[in-house]
């Protein structure tokens, strides 16, 4: 007898009691234990897709209908393994998988797996049972209780690190969990997601390094930034890199924005993405599956094969926020012969190059605007076809039309059916960057406050410029940039994730020019502000702001005290967003009241802690040039107080919920550090400076 490969399996009829008997037979990486007679196609079709487990010999069982002690010619017919077996029943045992699993590991004296619930099978052969279907894998060892081992069948490495039940990420989104990573999408149940749930499970390639975060239902109300957000930061640290976003429906965005770009620069760490659908192919009958990237069709399923497969978005060069949109890291274009001058971009010309962009290519000059770059980086795919554009706008837009043609025609998968040349022209700038002031749902009225000359830090930093200043900054201040130097060394050499894939040299002159600010005016924050520094001066503030926006991110509570005057403390209770074009320090901890002061109560989402630079303010947390407040609460009395809380770069429009949050954070640390501070015995702490901070945004 020959098996449906057309290789002699591993048979063998093997009796239990009762007249019961199974066969034994390979099927792809499983066993298929079968009745004996006419093989079941189905069942070995099912055994045969099945992914091989490490660990242990996959076996499915086709139970017939028969007397109870069948499980008997299941052990009987089991393959010889030291390792244990992963048991799928087709027909659930009468006394329940997990009862079965016990028994045939006690008779078997080695590890058994079953499913507790029903499997749904996933691409690449994996086996999915979720919180609605079941328990999930139990593992079953000799003389011991049944006890939980995973949902997924392979395992991911990163298992543990994702919520194994649907979770609530707002009032209007939930965390669910599926078979490649966790789907984020509205909480209702509708008929689109119960469809587009099928598909994602049946479709969507898991991968043991890689955890998918879909975003988004298709046709359903759009998820927000700080929903995903929300997740990211319920993953541990070592789990982030992992992670690769799919925008998959409706996401709420400011407009000019992308998904990708501000997560970036809210999390302020590189952001991963499929540029569509992750999933596999079989290019050939036979052959072996290929993973590729497919385009997300108009209802969830997977559409065409995309060249351009996985990019990164990387956060704004400073809190202002700019997007560069993505770039791509993995893609399928032919364009090894030519040159690579940078990720994703080669040389096919003189004073010409092509770069890989999510659509297709982009034949173009070496050189190009940012804000244009960003633009058509961040084109999605078109479902008909790859782009291939180019602009009409260079000198040489004759010979770039021409290159792109050719490009259409060298490079295209099947010729021009699937790709076209697209010109370009520089799109016109958009009036309200930050959104329209009619969009705004709020009728307090917003701060329209004077952008000082050292605002020039808060925004995108020219590389030449930049490097200028670290010159300046190195000869100029030499007498203290050696010992401050020598600082950032050391912290770099402690916490080298710091500096990312920056060479070391700069990274040290922007940490040593930090640490040079914190320490010259850090102590004095009120300094900071009253009048325009030389360029001296800016040359220390430009390489401090990128050596403060390095360190690590401070998230909670934080506090300052001011004395304000009468104009200034009315002034707060008119604003609701209040602009911040210097450095603000604050604390962690909290501080004995200053006498005459206004306490500020700011709930931080993205301020530095700056202990790594300067150990004398252990509790020191700094905001960037450029940061934006909310004003959620404004007290008068012997005791006056601001509440306020740092808006994310994405923020255009309130959010009530954010904003009772924070305001309940808020009021609990007031009482902790009200506590703390009476009872405390031993005297102000080290850190504290005994005077006044500088309030946030009043420059004076």
């Amino acid at each position: 007898m020959t098996s449906l490969t057309g290789e002699t399996p591993d048979l063998g009829r093997l009796a239990g009691r009762g007249g019961a008997e199974l066969v034994r037979q390979r099927a792809g990486r499983a066993w298929l234990l079968r009745p004996p007679g006419a093989q079941d196609r189905q069942a070995w079709v099912f055994a045969a897709g099945l992914a091989a487990d490490p660990a242990r010999s996959v076996v499915v069982v086709d139970l017939p209908e028969g007397p109870e002690d069948v499980l008997e010619a299941v052990v009987r017919a089991l393959p010889e393994d030291p390792r244990g077996h992963r048991v799928v029943f087709g027909r659930t045992p009468r006394q329940g998988a997990p009862a079965a699993g016990r028994l045939l590991a006690q008779r078997l004296g080695r590890t058994v797996v079953v499913a507790d619930g029903v499997p749904l099978p996933t691409s690449g052969g994996g086996l999915f049972i979720s919180a609605d279907r079941g328990a999930g894998w139990m593992r079953c060892e000799p003389g011991a209780e049944p006890v939980p081992e995973s949902r997924r069948f392979p395992r991911p490495g990163w298992e543990a690190d994702v919520p194994d039940e649907p979770r609530a990420v707002s009032r209007q989104a939930v965390a669910e969990p599926l078979p490649s990573g966790v789907w984020i999408r509205p909480q209702e149940e509708t008929p689109a997601v119960v469809r587009q749930r099928a598909h994602l499970a049946a479709h969507l390639l898991g991968r043991p390094d890689v955890i998918t975060v879909v975003v988004g239902s298709r046709g359903e109300p759009g998820v927000v930034p700080g929903d995903v957000a929300r997740l990211y930061r319920l993953l541990p640290e070592r789990a982030r890199a992992a992670v690769r976003l799919l925008e998959y429906g409706d996401v709420r965005l400011p407009v000019g924005r992308t998904l990708g770009d501000t997560l970036a620069d809210v999390l302020r760490e590189p952001v991963r993405a499929y540029n569509g659908i992750p999933g596999l192919v079989r290019p050939g009958p036979g052959g072996p599956a290929v993973a590729e990237v497919f385009a997300v069709g108009e209802d969830g399923s997977p559409g065409r094969m995309l060249l351009s497969r996985e990019v990164v978005y990387l956060p704004s060069e400073g809190p202002a926020g700019t997007g560069r949109g993505p770039r791509v890291f993995r893609h399928g274009w032919p364009l090894r012969e030519l040159p690579e001058v940078a990720p994703g971009v080669h040389t096919c010309a003189d004073d010409t190059v092509v770069e890989v962009v999510r659509s297709g290519l982009w034949v173009r000059s070496p050189q190009v605007a940012p804000a244009h770059a960003a633009h058509v980086r961040a084109i999605p795919p078109d479902p008909g076809g790859e782009l291939v554009f180019f602009d009409t706008d260079a000198p040489h837009a004759a010979q770039l039309r021409r290159l792109a043609e050719e490009a259409v025609h060298r490079l295209g998968p099947n010729g021009p059916r699937l790709a076209r040349p697209v010109p370009l022209r520089l799109p016109p700038a958009d009036p309200h960057p930050h959104g329209r002031p009619e969009d705004r749902a709020d009728d307090r009225p917003v701060a329209v406050q004077p952008v000082p000359r050292r605002s020039i830090v808060a925004g995108a930093q020219d590389e030449d410029v930049l490097a200028a200043a670290r010159e300046r900054v190195r000869s100029e201040r030499a007498d203290r940039y050696g010992e401050a130097a020598a600082f950032a060394a050391l912290l770099l050499a402690r916490e080298p994730q710091l500096g990312g894939d920056r060479p070391a040299a700069g990274v040290i002159t922007d940490l040593a020019a930090a640490r040079m600010h914190l320490t010259d005016q850090g102590t004095d924050p009120a300094s900071v502000g009253d009048a325009d520094p030389d360029e001296d001066g800016l040359a220390l503030l430009r390489c401090a702001s990128e050596g403060v926006h390095l360190l690590p991110v401070h998230e909670g509570p934080v506090a300052l005290q001011a004395v304000l005057g009468p104009a200034a403390a009315a002034w707060y209770g008119e604003q609701r967003l209040v602009v911040d074009w210097a450095f603000c320090s604050a604390s962690s901890a909290g501080e004995p009241h200053v006498p005459g002061a206004t306490r500020f109560l700011i709930r931080s989402l993205r301020g530095r802690r700056t202990a790594g630079l300067d150990p004398a303010r252990p509790d020191r947390v700094v905001f960037l040039p450029g940061t934006r407040f909310e004003v959620l609460r404004v007290r008068g009395g012997e005791h006056p107080l601001v509440m306020m809380r740092e808006l994310a770069p994405w923020e255009i429009a309130p959010d009530r919920e954010a904003d009772q949050e924070a305001l309940g954070e808020l009021e609990r640390a007031e009482q902790d550090w009200r506590w703390r501070n009476s009872v405390e015995d031993g005297g102000p702490r080290a850190s504290f400076t005994g005077r006044p901070e500088r309030p946030p945004g009043l420059l004076h």
